[in-house]
């Protein structure tokens, strides 16, 4: 039988700063990818609530993609995550300033090629 399971997990080198306008909110955001330890998955944390990158914590999907856990919400993720899918990222702690993730360009290829 083959097992489906990953035998090996990511994670970044370094910090990596954002920062920009959020598309929905138009408030400047600035945003700090660290890297986290194995097992500790992709988890946001805005005013010290963690909120994990999880369809559990899907609040809305109406014109994007947001996540709410103890009324902290932080709008606009799919971009950010798409990259983090594209680049096989397992474990990430992402801090946000605001409650949006910056828009950059519009795509995921800004965060893909800085991460």
């Amino acid at each position: 039988m083959i097992s489906l399971s990953k035998k090996f997990q990511k994670t970044i080198n370094n910090k990596i700063n954002f920062e920009g306008v959020g598309l929905h909110s138009g408030l400047q955001s600035k945003l700090t990818l660290h890297p986290a330890p194995v097992n500790y998955g992709i988890n946001f944390i805005i005013n010290d609530t963690i909120i994990p990158a999880n369809s559990n914590y899907v609040n809305s999907t109406l014109r994007s993609t947001n996540l709410l856990k103890n009324n902290n919400s932080i709008m606009t993720v799919e971009h950010l995550l798409s990259a983090l899918y594209a680049l096989e990222v397992d474990n990430l702690k992402i801090e946000v300033s605001e409650c949006e993730i910056p828009i950059l360009d519009g795509t995921s290829e800004i965060f893909f090629d800085k991460i």
